[in-house]
């Protein structure tokens, strides 16, 4: 077998993460107007209504060790009326939940969309997904409970939010903010696992992972003996499978007593 150069893995530069995240609400609340001010900088009056499911990509340099990308799944506002949602919401780790702070009705919808999105996906350990409620168009005149930040504050804690933002697409108030705020709680939702070790194994044991090690690329944390335990699982393998291949090549001349010479008799001609 040919040495193997594990020098690549010291060129590892940045971790990488992908976070699936929700963005739900009632129809015309502004979702994907928030996602195009969001990813493209960008704000149009004419967008047309969302049609079952749309998607966008955000990539974040999160700190100087991380990337951050961020797929974004625009969720049309009767899709909560269909049997869909349980396949769109598969794997997402946060959520951003929409209304319009003009339209009281649109307040009233949060709840039912909540339970809808705490019914159909669970993080791993079973816990509800982070899930941020962004009061849109502030901008423009409020109605209803908008108006007092501390019922706000009340029904965020009673619901299950981990907090709420006044957003505006139109004029690019809190929606980095509001983002900043779900990929940090996403963030520290990914690491309580590996706080685990009990579970961080029954994890890889079920999943099929034949171990696992925390690393540090930067303070050189466990690096060369990750790569020394893959290689020798790896020798181990091929090992096997040379031993196997060895066995099958073999052939048996024949099986009785008498057909066996004696290995310490000589030859009859020397």
């Amino acid at each position: 077998m040919n040495t193997m150069d594990l020098n690549i893995l010291g060129s590892v530069e940045k971790k990488e993460h992908l976070y699936k995240i929700l963005v739900i609400g009632e129809l015309g609340t502004g979702k994907t107007s928030i996602i195009k001010r969001y990813v493209h900088q960008f704000f149009s009056q004419h967008y047309r209504a969302t049609i079952g499911v749309d998607f966008a990509l955000k990539v974040l340099n999160w700190d100087a060790d991380t990337i951050v990308r961020l797929q974004l799944w625009d969720i049309a506002g009767q899709e909560r009326f269909g049997n869909m949602t349980r396949v769109y919401y598969k794997e997402a780790v946060g959520c951003f939940i929409v209304f319009d702070v003009t339209r009281a009705s649109t307040f009233d919808a949060v709840v039912k969309w909540k339970t809808d999105l705490d019914s159909k996906v669970q993080l791993a350990d079973g816990s509800p997904v982070p899930c941020v409620l962004l009061a849109n168009k502030c901008d423009q005149t409020k109605e209803g409970v908008v108006n007092n930040s501390n019922q706000m504050d009340d029904f965020c804690k009673e619901k299950g939010f981990i907090g709420w933002f006044e957003t505006s697409a139109k004029e690019n108030i809190n929606i980095d903010d509001s983002a900043r705020f779900l990929v940090q709680r996403c963030d520290q939702t990914k690491e309580g696992v590996v706080n685990n070790s009990n579970q961080m194994d029954d994890f890889c044991k079920e999943k099929g992972f034949i171990g696992w090690f925390e690393t540090s690329a930067k303070e050189n944390i466990n690096i060369d003996d990750s790569a020394r335990f893959l290689v020798q699982r790896i020798l181990e393998n091929d090992s096997n499978i040379k031993r196997e291949e060895e066995d099958q090549d073999k052939i048996t001349l024949g099986s009785r007593q008498s057909d066996i010479k004696n290995p310490k008799e000589k030859s009859g001609c020397c």
